[in-house]
């Protein structure tokens, strides 16, 4: 690259987007609204930078990644980095006792990884006051089934169920040390060695027994338990049952399940149930659950709130290939005359008023080299607009391999909508126009 064509390179990270691809991304973005449409979640758009106290009060989903940045006023500000903060900001805003919601965010992290730059597809759920477990399941639940609906006809992926409220609970059985420095570094003990630990810590038995018996089988049923464990109080065993239920329904969506209450991902936001997405290969694609206790504390006020993300670019990725897309259904080349581009400016404008997509323009060039600029955007028909058209009742298309059809003017829109498979050749003196 030139030394004066430096400046146009974008940091490492941040890369262009193609047609084909930004259309695989517009596809999904119009998808994915009208699937979370059908549960009744509204789309908001959540701009690109926010104030920097949105992604720092109270939690660290960002880290040291953040894009920070100072306005002309001296105003503390930040790109996007988590849709989390952003959206409970914006539900805030709103002032609404309950309000589902959809949204594609932009996210911008500092991290070593291809991108810094990508959306979150994504559905919350907030409403005042809190939530008992049996209200955090069904919302969980819908949120869940929305993206197994949404997910399965794409890729195939694994859900897993989790509910980091069982070991916030279990910690709470006894206030000896601090329930988050307590919980983190549980998270960083295997499943095996976490009894251990909170026996060293002197929590009571009925604690170290189930800490015990999730590492032997992270999903065990709340009625199975009693055989091993019959002093489990019922409010964990209804934990281990509603996360068998959510399992269940994610499979009644034709998406593989399965429960695994050791996993505390993400532990330091979820206080409920849970999930987790992956592909059948890679690393994560998204998740969700229940966010009631960092919501509080980030709103200061009892909020029951429920989210859920998957990655709008890595599932583009997983997908695979990538459709090419077109210009346009038509090209409409209309002859340098007043009354051949007047004919095609209303054909143009008849067209698209019926959501066909056209490309025009008035010829310059010879044919064939139109035709070949035509082509090489994809542009699967064209029509030449000259004085035989005026006159005649029918046009003659011109499809992508260079066949040619004779098409009734009247009827050229429904014809352009489920054009034939097999062309209709036109006569050789038409052909040689």
């Amino acid at each position: 690259m030139a030394d004066e064509d430096r400046h146009l390179d974008l940091p490492r990270g941040f890369h262009d987007c193609d047609p084909d691809t930004a259309a695989a991304y517009q596809a999904l973005r119009s998808d994915w609204f009208a699937a979370c449409a059908l549960a009744g979640y509204q789309p908001v758009e959540v701009p690109p930078v926010g104030f920097r106290d949105t992604f720092t009060h109270g939690h660290h989903a960002a880290g040291n990644r953040l894009y920070p940045l100072t306005d002309r006023c001296g105003r503390q500000l930040a790109l996007v980095s988590d849709s989390l903060p952003a959206l409970l900001r914006l539900a805030r805003a709103r002032r609404l006792p309950a309000q589902r919601l959809s949204y594609c965010c932009p996210v911008f992290r500092y991290v070593r990884r291809p991108r810094r730059y990508f959306h979150q597809l994504g559905l919350m759920e907030v409403a005042s006051g809190p939530a008992d477990l049996a209200a955090q399941h069904r919302s969980v639940r819908r949120l869940a089934r929305i993206m197994a609906t949404f997910l399965v006809p794409r890729l195939p992926v694994r859900f897993t169920v989790t509910d980091p409220g069982l070991w916030r609970e279990v910690i709470g059985f006894a206030q000896i040390r601090e329930p988050a420095a307590l919980l983190n570094e549980i998270r960083r003990h295997l499943p095996s060695q976490r009894a251990a630990l909170l026996r060293a810590a002197g929590y009571p038995a009925v604690s170290v027994r189930l800490a015990q018996v999730l590492a032997d089988s992270p999903d065990w049923d709340g009625q199975d338990i009693n055989c091993v464990l019959p002093e489990c109080p019922s409010s964990l065993r209804e934990r281990l049952r509603s996360a068998r239920l959510l399992a269940g329904a994610i499979r009644d969506c034709g998406a593989t399940a399965d429960v695994d209450l050791t996993e505390l991902h993400a532990s330091e936001f979820h206080n409920g149930p849970a999930f987790q997405i992956k592909p059948e290969q890679g690393r994560l694609l998204g998740d969700g659950g229940t966010y009631d206790a960092f919501a509080a504390a980030f709103l200061g006020t009892e909020t029951a709130a429920y989210s859920a993300i998957v990655g709008l670019e890595r599932l583009v990725d997983l997908q695979g290939q990538i459709r090419t897309s077109t210009a346009a259904d038509v090209a409409v080349i209309a002859h340098p005359d007043t009354a051949s581009t007047a004919h095609a400016d209303t054909l143009t404008d008849l067209l698209r008023s019926l959501d066909i997509r056209v490309w025009d323009l008035v010829q310059t060039h010879r044919l064939d080299r139109h035709l070949r600029d035509l082509a090489a955007l994809g542009i699967p028909f064209v029509v030449v607009i000259g004085e035989r058209e005026l006159h005649a009742e029918v046009y003659i298309v011109r499809n992508a391999t260079g066949g040619l059809h004779e098409v009734p003017q009247r009827h050229l829109s429904s014809w352009l909508t489920e054009p034939p498979s097999v062309p209709r050749p036109a006569t050789a003196r038409r052909a040689a126009r």
